[in-house]
């Protein structure tokens, strides 16, 4: 099953679940060999590979174990650097955000309106 936005959570997870437990075949690990080198209880790896909701220590231990967890950078990679921005925009990466013209936050219409008050008085 492809994962895309549409998908329910539950789904995802039980996907996330069905991933997990064909690297551990493929790898011909047993669920409880798995659970060993991953430091979790058999349980935990029970409840992953069968979609239950699990945290993301758990998830982190588990793809270490297999020795995946590299592919976390294929998933998230990292927001500095993206280099199809550079290539489509040919400029450099920004440093800082910087507000539109004219726009003002708050605190400075506070100040300002501050400042006004006492004057005219």
């Amino acid at each position: 099953m492809k994962i895309t936005n549409a998908m329910q959570i539950s789904d995802f997870e039980r996907e996330i679940g069905k991933r997990i437990a064909r690297y551990r075949i493929d790898g011909n690990l047993s669920q409880k060999e798995l659970a060993d080198k991953a430091g979790i209880g058999l349980v935990t790896l029970i409840r992953l590979e069968s979609g239950e909701s699990i945290n993301t220590r758990t998830l982190y231990k588990v793809l270490k174990a297999l020795s995946v967890l590299e592919n976390m950078e294929i998933l998230l990679p990292d927001a500095d650097f993206r280099p199809i921005d550079y290539l489509r925009y040919n400029k450099k990466a920004p440093q800082r955000v910087s507000k539109k013209k004219g726009v003002k936050d708050a605190s400075y219409r506070e100040t300002v309106g501050k400042r006004h008050r006492s004057n005219s008085s």
